[in-house]
């Protein structure tokens, strides 16, 4: 079972007959559009960007064809990789870290403010300086919010322009980077928070959604790539249309101040994505797929 890159199995040999042996492979990610979307500083990458998206796009659908059978996380897999719909593949969630089930929850403590999250990298695909514009809008329209960030840097220059940005927009106050943290500490944020915040340019199933969730935690994020399949704007978020900061600001504002029903949305999501389940869902598939004739594609024996 082999995860993210398809491209692994690129040079392996076909017709290869091993009776027993069944490849499996599960898309987590879509490199080719995460290189289209990650803007760089270096002209050369960006400029040598199309032609690497293509290159890796080129080699994975290849090395998918060599499977026999593909586990997809995410509607969106399928509608942007269309050769998969033409093979074996069986629909299962990534599950989530069990600390997101198990650890006591947190109440949230009563204030004169709402506590929204961002949390993911910093830096150009995660757009964290999107996060801020709406922090701005939000606060030019009177509305009391801070903006915590949580995750590591991986594009330093980037952070430094989006924390000057903050400094210059006149709300570096209420915009936090809190850096890396531990998935237990990453819980207890979230039991604390008003909303979680994504803003990314390209994503397929953010896991931090599902972890968001599985504490309660109503989404906003937009309505593109993998999100419509997670976020139910009956429930548990809203999904932003429009791409300018004052519009994406409106549909958080409506999130931040309507009445959520967290323990459902912990419910919902916990029987969606938590471990058991998806062990039970993996399990089924194994023996499924080892019980169905092989496809004629195998590793090397």
């Amino acid at each position: 079972h082999v995860q993210d890159l398809a491209g692994l199995a690129f040079s392996w040999p076909r017709g290869v007959d091993v009776p027993w042996r069944r490849l499996v492979f599960t898309t987590h990610g879509l490199l080719d559009k995460d290189i289209m979307s990650q803007s760089a500083h270096d002209w050369l990458r960006k400029a040598s960007a199309p032609f690497r998206a293509w290159l890796i796009s080129a080699v994975e659908r290849r090395s998918r064809a060599r499977y026999d059978h593909h586990v997809v996380i995410n509607d969106y897999v399928l509608s942007s990789l269309p050769d998969l719909q033409r093979m074996s593949w069986r629909s299962i969630a990534n599950p989530v870290d069990r600390v997101f089930l198990d650890e006591p929850r947190n109440e949230r403590a009563s204030g004169s403010h709402y506590e929204l999250l961002q949390v993911g990298v910093v830096n150009p695909r995660k757009n964290t300086l999107s996060a801020i514009e709406i922090i701005c809008e939000l606060l030019a329209g009177g509305l009391d919010v801070r903006l915590n960030i949580l995750g590591p840097v991986t594009d330093a220059a980037y952070a430094d322009h989006c924390k000057q940005a903050a400094r210059t927009w006149g709300v570096a106050d209420a915009v936090n980077f809190r850096g890396a943290v531990k998935p237990v500490e990453l819980a207890a944020w979230m039991d604390r928070s008003d909303a979680l915040l994504l803003t990314s340019r390209q994503e397929t199933a953010p896991l931090v959604i599902a972890e968001a969730h599985c504490r309660g935690l109503p989404t906003a994020a937009p309505r593109a790539f993998g999100l419509p399949s997670m976020v139910d704007e009956h429930f548990n978020g809203v999904l932003m249309d429009d791409v300018t900061p004052r519009a994406q600001a409106a549909c958080v504002r409506r999130l931040l101040e309507r009445k959520f029903d967290r323990d459902r949305i912990r419910a919902e999501a916990i029987t969606r994505y938590g471990v058991d389940s998806i062990v039970r869902q993996t399990l089924a598939f194994y023996e499924a797929a080892l019980a169905a004739p092989p496809a004629g594609r195998r590793a090397r024996g």
